[in-house]
Order: structure tokens, then sequence, then C-alpha cells
């Protein structure tokens, strides 16, 4: 009978062991919500998408068929762009097995938000792309071309963008014709945004080959 009573009192104390450090253990701290806006940074807005729904390779193109010359006007998203020196195709390809375009060219058939463009540049990286960039920012690129490219509060990322494409076609187009006006522009960069370390440091780079 002792050793009964000792036993079930054995089993009572562990019990209330237990419970009385389940009590003290700390409560897991809960995992940080983010909020839509921080979800747009961190997250491509396209990449599931595609992923699902992977667009139709476009026909290969060249840059003669794709660079649109100094003051000659061309329509991009609906969006009159009326100086040039841009890209404007879907099929210049950067990596010919992976269908991969060129991150400057301005592809027509992507859909562009002309009504509510994102000039705060919030979902916008520093090396962006137009195929990945969201609508309302790539209509926002598009309205920072259309309205001459010299809005300096710009996000960083499109003037890199811009400048990329103004470096292929001085540097890696064979059939570049047009290099004094590609390098003035580069240079009409450098006096509005040149003060951008990162920007200032591509404008170098440009500018010294």
């Amino acid at each position: 009978m002792l050793y009964a009573l000792l036993a079930g009192l054995c089993v009572l104390l562990l019990v209330g062991g237990y419970a009385v450090r389940q009590k003290q253990r700390p409560t897991p701290a809960e995992s940080p919500r983010l909020t839509p806006d921080q979800l747009a940074l961190v997250i491509d807005p396209t990449a599931e998408r595609d992923r699902l729904n992977p667009r139709p390779r476009a026909p290969e193109q060249t840059e003669a068929d794709c660079w649109i010359p100094a003051d000659q006007p061309v329509t991009v998203g609906g969006i009159r762009l009326t100086r040039g020196l841009v890209y404007v195709g879907a099929g210049l390809y950067r990596d010919r097995r992976a269908w991969k375009p060129y991150d400057f060219l301005l592809d027509p058939t992507r859909k562009v938000n002309a009504t509510a463009p994102d000039h705060s540049g919030r979902t916008v990286p520093l090396w962006p792309a137009y195929h990945k960039l969201a609508p309302d920012a790539r209509a926002a690129l598009l309205t920072w071309l259309a309205d001459g490219a010299d809005r300096p509060e710009v996000p960083e990322g499109f003037v890199l963008l811009y400048l990329a494409g103004l470096a292929h076609r001085l540097h890696e187009d064979d059939a570049v014709d047009d290099a004094d006006a590609v390098r003035a522009e580069v240079l009409r960069l450098q006096a509005v945004y040149g003060d951008r370390p990162m920007v200032a440091a591509r404008l170098a780079q440009v500018l010294a080959t």
C-alpha cells in the first residue's frame, strides 16, 4: 500500500513539474509579417506568372531591327517616345539558347499600366530588366523617357537601364553609325545624374572605352 502511495505521489510530482515548465516556456516570437509594399520589394511580380504561363518565343531580331535612331518617334505601351536612342522589340536575345532578352530592350508586347505609373520606383531594383518590371513601373520608365529622361528624382534603376542600351549601342552594336549622338546623350546623363554613385561609375565605364 505504501509503495502504491509513493508511486502515485511521484506521478503527481512529475505531472506538476511538467505543467510548471510548460507555463514558464517563452512563447515563440511571431514571424514578422511583411506589408504589401515590402512584399513588392522582394517578390518579382511577374516571375510566378511567367513560370506557369510561359510566353511564346519571339522570332530572333538583330540590333538593326530594334534600334530607334535619335529623334525618330516610336510608341511603346501607348506612350509615344520622340527622342529615340532606345532598342524596341521582343526578339533581341542576350542568351539565344535560354531565350533571354536584353534587359534594356523595350518590348512593346509587354503590359503597361499607363493609368497608374509607379513614379516612386518602389518595385524597381537597382539593376532592373524591362521584361521583368511590373506594368506600372514600365509606365513610369516610358513616361520618363517620353518626358526627356531628365527628371532628377527618377529611380536610379531607370537611368542604369537606359544607359545600358546606350552602352550596348556604342560598344557592342557592329552597325553603329550614330556614335556621336549616343555619346552626347551619355554626357547629358552625366550632367543630370552624375552625382549618383552607381550611375557615375557606369558612366565612367561607358565613356572610358
